[in-house]
Order: structure tokens, then sequence, then C-alpha cells
């Protein structure tokens, strides 16, 4: 069984990796603040999911895929491992992260919670870092619907952790636009744009590997100028507990007192 160790430490080499090249090659001066917030976060988050699988009972990297083995014993059909079914599964998880992370900005109340990934006025690798503590519950909820059509458990998770790593590649500020393949895939550019903080920019772009799905259901925009990044209300903490917190309860109290 995979270690959660690997979970943790791909992304964060990544990000430890971009700001040592950022300061020793490219010469340029990023706070270390930023990125000790980002992997505090990031490494907590595990702490925290540790805890909830260990009430359930469950071993860290099984907690999605024991659930959704308990969801297979309802499901409709059956799928074979071969490639069409992993390509189709791999599409089919692209598509139901897309509605998902659409929906978490959509409604006022889930994104008080994934807010905190957009509070960073930076965009780098340590941004993906950034995550709230309770995403790992409502992934697999979410996802759920493609074992109930028939896809194997395995399969799902798979593909599901290759779109969570495929997202913190995508984080780079310093990545140009990519030709051809940024008619179909989400690319640096295109997430740039999700992060952006102005009119045009908000709330666009949700794909997680395919960029069709934006353009098919109007939600694309193209980057035609640099966005500013962050949001109207970022939080100036380097504590990734209050982090979790004082946005949400901002962003909430907003939302009450809108009428």
């Amino acid at each position: 069984m995979i270690s959660p160790f690997y979970f943790i430490a791909i992304p964060s080499l990544l990000a430890l990796t971009e700001y040592l090249w950022e300061k020793y090659y490219l010469k340029i001066q990023r706070s270390p603040k930023e990125l000790s917030l980002n992997l505090m976060t990031f490494g907590l988050y595990f702490f925290w999911n540790a805890f909830l699988v260990w009430i359930f009972q469950v071993e860290f990297p099984a907690f999605i895929p024991k659930f959704f083995i308990d969801v297979q014993s309802y499901s409709l059909f059956t799928t074979d491992f071969g490639w069409l079914s992993w390509l189709l599964c791999f599409v089919a998880v692209d598509f139901f992260y897309y509605w998902q992370h659409r929906i978490l900005h959509l409604n006022p109340f889930l994104f008080a919670e994934h807010a905190i990934h957009h509070t960073s006025k930076e965009f780098n690798f340590s941004t993906s870092l950034r995550v709230s503590w309770w995403m790992l519950l409502y992934m697999g909820l979410t996802h759920s619907p493609l074992i109930l059509i028939g896809f194997n458990p395995l399969m799902v998770f798979t593909c599901m952790t290759v779109t969570w790593l495929y997202q913190h590649i995508i984080h780079f500020d310093r990545c140009k636009k990519l030709g051809p393949l940024e008619t179909f895939l989400v690319t640096p550019t295109h997430h740039r744009v999700h992060h952006g903080y102005c009119k045009k920019y908000f709330h666009k772009n949700f794909g997680g590997v395919f960029i069709v799905w934006d353009r098919i259901f109007g939600t694309f925009a193209k980057e035609e100028e640099k966005p500013a990044y962050g949001m109207g209300m970022n939080v100036e903490t380097l504590n990734p507990f209050w982090l979790q917190l004082v946005f949400p309860f901002k962003y909430i109290k907003k939302f009450a007192l809108k009428d």
C-alpha cells in the first residue's frame, strides 16, 4: 500500500525546489513566510485527516477506497480494467471534478471553506499546498456516483490521485502559453485566471485536467493580462490554524449581513 508520506513529500519538494530555484538561480527574493505557511498547512492537513481516518479505523491511503468499496455493492454495472475503461474513468473523474469545483465556488457556504486556497497573493507551487483540511471528506462523496455507475474503486481512486497531482504542477506563474495544449488541457495560463481577483476572471476555469468542460459550459476565460492574485478579504496571518477559521467566518458574516 502506498505510504501517505509520498502524498506529502512530492508536492512539498516541488514547492521547495521552486523556491530555491527562484532564490539562487533567478535571484528573486520571495518571503519564506508564505512558503512556511503553505507547507505547515499542507502537513497539518494530512495529520488532521489521519486523525479522522483513525476514528473510522482504516489506514490513511485506504480511507476513500474503503468508502468506494462499500458503495460498490450498490453499483448498477461492472467494468473491466481494459485501457478503454481507464480512459473513460479518467475523463469521468475530471468531469466530476469540474462540477465539484464549480459548486464549491458558486455556493457561498461551500466557498467559505474552499476560499482558503485562494487567499494567497502569490501563485506558485506552494500555493497548491494551501488547502482546506476538510477536502478529503467531500472528495470521496462527490466521486462516489462513478462507483455506482460501475467503475472499479481502485480505478477511480487512481484517476483521482493523478488529477490531484496534476493540480500541483499547474500552479506555476512563470509558465507561458503552451500552444495547442491550451485548447484542451488546463495549463498554468488557464489556472492563473482561476486564481485572479478581478471581475472578468472571478469564478472561471474550474477544470482539473481538461479545459474543455469550461469551454462547453460557458465558464472559460482567456488570460488577457496577468491577474492580481488573492481575494478581496485577504487573510494576513501566518498561523495555519487561524487560516482555516478566519476566512470562513468573515465570508459567512459577509453573506449573512448582505441583505
